[in-house]
């Protein structure tokens, strides 16, 4: 299994950074951080393994979301934190990968 702990948003008990899409399954609930920030967090439902993409069902916009495992820093694992000082909002106009 490939998955690290290098002092990011992944610290906690049974939170791993996820480096390949080997190490997700359907079901798996994630999170991705772009630039340290949370965009997207939910269930992954779906997984392309040989191109590095998986879709969730994100549970911050309500939509399927298909992300790259190259573009984001996904940490999978342990309770999700939704308190309102995590849930970050994206500055309008902001551009970021797999956001469509």
């Amino acid at each position: 299994m490939n998955v690290t702990d290098n002092g990011s948003p992944a610290q906690g008990p049974g939170r791993a950074v996820v480096l390949t899409t080997d190490d997700l399954m359907p079901g798996d609930t994630i999170e991705a951080f772009y630039r340290g920030t949370l965009v997207h967090r939910g269930p992954v439902t779906d997984i392309a393994p040989n191109h590095g993409l998986f879709w969730i069902l994100d549970q911050l916009t309500g939509g399927r979301r298909l992300l790259d495992i190259v573009e984001f820093q996904i940490v999978r694992g342990g309770t999700p934190d939704t308190s309102p000082d995590v849930l970050v909002p994206v500055a309008a106009g902001q551009v970021m990968p797999g956001a469509a």
